[in-house]
Parts: C-alpha cells; structure tokens; sequence
C-alpha cells in the first residue's frame, strides 16, 4: 500500500510539474517554458492553429510602403577621378615596357605634349587633307622628275614641299565643301 501511496504521490507530482493543454494555451510562447515538453506529448494542431488566425492579421490590415519609383542617377566622374584612373592605367602599362620605351612614354603623356597633339589633331591633321597632300606631291614631283630626266635639267627639291602645302589646302579646301554640302560626321 505503500508502493502504491509513493506511485500515487509521484503520479500527482508528476502532473503538477506538466501543465495540461489549457495552461499552455493561456501561457504565451517562451521557449524555456516549452523546453520540459516531452516529445512523445502530442501537440494540439487545432488549438495551436485557431490561435494562430486569431493572432494573425489579414493583408488589409497590413500596410505596405509604397515604393517610388528609383531614378537612375548615374556615378560622378570629375575630372579628378578620371584623372586618377588614367595614371594608374598608364603606369600598369609602363611597367611592362623597356627603360628607353618607359621614358619616351613618359614624355608623350606629359599634359603640355598631351594637350598640343590634341590641338593638332583637331586642326593640323586632318586625314583628307594629309591624303590629298600626299598624292598631289607624289603626283607633281614624279611628273617634275620625269620632265627634269628627259630634257636634262636640275630636279629641285623645294618643288616636292611646294607641291604637298599645295596639296594640303586643296585637301582642306576640299573637307570645307563637304562638311556644307553635307555637314559634319557624327
């Protein structure tokens, strides 16, 4: 009787230590309270799940920031920045390069050097001219030389330079035309 007196009080103090399903439905969530759970306990699907909708609100309810619409707003280049990247650049691709290479290369990318080749390229070097140039004085001077050989007199040089100024300004001239007729490319 014993045994079962100490079964009994163990049995009792066995359920005083697990609260039953109401007390865990009044309790909220803490994880250490549901640590002494047993796995073996079955879990009330339904009450757990009536607690959820209740609990839950519904999509109205819940409000959204609205969202404007991101404008591209492409990075800051300055002058600075770009400068920067171009001496880095310029001096990876010098690493590469042999000493004499290296110094001459450090030469042209001087800024004064650097700035007067722009302004060539903008105005003195024009491709058609140069082209045009080139041919009326290997035209000319052929035909001079050819003159000069067959009736024996002196070839001078000073009609090769004449000959491609020439040939420059009638290039020039001739890209002046076009870009009124046509305008400029694009």
């Amino acid at each position: 009787m014993s045994e079962e007196k100490l079964s009994s009080q163990e049995h009792q103090a066995h359920n005083e230590a697990e609260p039953n399903n109401a007390e865990l439905e009044a309790r909220p969530n803490n994880p250490e309270l549901d640590s002494h759970r047993s796995e073996k306990e079955p879990i009330d699907v339904e009450a757990a799940s009536k607690k959820a909708e209740k609990e839950a609100k519904s999509a109205k309810e819940t409000k959204l920031e609205e969202k404007t619409p991101h404008e591209y707003h492409p990075p800051v280049l300055s002058k600075k920045i770009k400068g920067d990247a171009f001496k880095s650049s310029l001096s990876k691709a010098q690493v590469g390069l042999s000493r004499p290479e290296r110094v001459f290369s450090k030469v042209v990318h001087l800024p004064i050097v650097d700035r007067v080749s722009e302004i060539g390229a903008k105005t003195v070097a024009r491709p058609t001219s140069l082209l045009t140039a080139g041919f009326i004085a290997l035209l000319g001077s052929s035909m001079f030389l050819f003159m000069a050989h067959r009736y024996g007199f002196r070839y001078n040089l000073l009609l090769f330079f004449a000959l491609f100024v020439s040939g420059y300004l009638l290039g020039l001239i001739f890209e002046a035309l076009r870009v009124l007729v046509r305008g400029p490319r694009r």
